[in-house]
């Protein structure tokens, strides 16, 4: 394919992308926010908790989320109606999150628990969000995703901001920032899905096959899910290391520097997603030069953001932190500089599942993820103890980067077995 050609189809990509790029963008920016006011009002202690409180629930959210996000994306479960995914994942989250706040209160104490519990309601919404997103992205409701998104950011921001101001309390704040979240949620995302979905279905129905739909969902969604819970315990497993192995503040230092990570994450698990029709598309039609193009153009994007931000981080790191933080976190921008090393593996890696989901290698993410885990571990196990908060970044780029080299392997191979010559009878 010429260089215009490239250029064009990139173009068109990013056109079609662009309101779920952009929901994503300000899903990251709240995230980074609460953060920050969570950091700059009550220190890197509070932070820390807050970390720990992430660590118990992002792993239940990923697994109660059963992958509908991307099956919507695929356009693989179109015969069901939307309907049946807001009912499945109603039950389905509800337990998972509520088992998930129980782990948290046998091992954490009062105040980690109550975070917990709190940020276990902002998921069940959050993913409740990401789904409608979804399909509105796949009916290309491109302006309605950017608009909604505008509007919630504005929304959640505002009710957050405000009430840890006038109470100094962070529980109150995150109630206020659910509150805002269901509002804002039920007034725009969910009526226009009613509007784009020809076929929303009825969510209380209760009968013999709608029962088998749903349970045929949350069958086909759970290998998928299950993967990605492994991967979200990588993370979790190095808090809860850091936590143990130094103190709370530690995790909280950790915690700051990871969130700017996790910003630039965010974006390309956007970019992932925006891809993944195309690599659908390109499968399908057995396309393997178009499904190179689309991968190597992501790739050589992420390698452009890491290069910047680790220059970035090595020239302005410890003054970044304490400009957004404040100078509890002065002296940390070693730790920036460890954070952006470790996030080429870290980035290419969503990147990478959705090209292999694409080619149908859900239940081989189930391996991935757990030789990426058992990696993060035994890393884990040698630097955290030695390097702290740095040792947590050394193991998050040692399990990514064993997760790339695994998922690398099967796309080759995928299209090798594809490209084979038949064999001779």
């Amino acid at each position: 394919m010429s260089q215009p050609k490239r250029l064009s189809k990139a173009a068109g990509l990013g056109k079609k992308a662009s309101g779920l790029i952009l929901n994503n963008l300000l899903t990251a920016a709240t995230q980074f926010f609460i953060l920050v006011l969570i950091a700059r009002v009550f220190g890197a202690q509070t932070t820390g908790e807050y970390s720990l409180a992430q660590g118990y629930i992002l792993p239940a959210a990923f697994l109660a989320s059963l992958a509908f996000k991307q099956r919507i994306l695929m356009d693989v479960d179109h015969q069901i109606p939307y309907a049946d995914f807001i009912a499945t994942r109603l039950v389905f989250a509800t337990l998972i999150l509520g088992a998930a706040i129980t782990v948290c209160a046998v091992f954490e104490a009062k105040t980690v628990t109550l975070l917990a519990a709190s940020l276990a309601v902002i998921k069940f919404m959050d993913g409740s969000v990401e789904n409608a997103v979804s399909l509105l992205q796949r009916h290309k409701q491109i302006g309605r995703i950017a608009s909604t998104a505008l509007t919630r950011f504005m929304l959640i921001m505002t009710a957050f901001g405000l009430t840890l101001w006038q109470t100094q309390n962070l529980i109150w704040a995150l109630i206020a920032l659910t509150t805002a979240l269901i509002v804002h949620y039920y007034a725009f995302e969910y009526r226009y899905c009613r509007r784009v979905e020809s076929h929303f279905g009825k969510i209380l129905t209760i009968d013999k096959a709608s029962i088998t739909r749903r349970l045929q969902l949350a069958r086909s969604g759970l290998p998928l899910s299950i993967a990605m819970l492994i991967g979200a315990m990588q993370l979790t497993v190095i808090r809860l290391a850091i936590d143990r192995a130094t103190d709370t503040a530690t995790l909280g230092h950790f915690s700051a520097v990871l969130q700017l990570v996790m910003v630039g994450n965010i974006v390309i698990t956007s970019l992932s997603q925006s891809l993944l029709p195309a690599y659908t598309r390109d499968v399908r039609d057995v396309n393997r030069k178009s499904y190179i193009d689309h991968v190597g153009m992501a790739v050589a994007a992420i390698v452009c953001i890491v290069l910047i931000g680790t220059g970035l981080s090595w020239w302005l790191g410890g003054d970044i932190l304490v400009l957004l933080y404040g100078t509890e976190f002065a002296g940390l921008g070693s730790l920036l500089v460890w954070a952006a090393v470790s996030c080429l593996p870290f980035f290419l890696n969503p990147v990478l599942t959705s090209a292999a989901l694409a080619c149908g290698m859900e239940r081989q993410q189930f391996l991935i993820y757990s030789i990426g885990l058992i990696a993060t571990l035994v890393a884990g196990y040698w630097s955290i103890p030695h390097y702290g908060a740095a040792g947590g970044f050394m193991a998050m780029g040692c399990g990514a980067l064993a997760q790339v080299l695994l998922l690398l392997f099967s796309i080759v191979k995928y299209w090798r077995k594809s490209f084979d010559p038949p064999v001779k009878s």
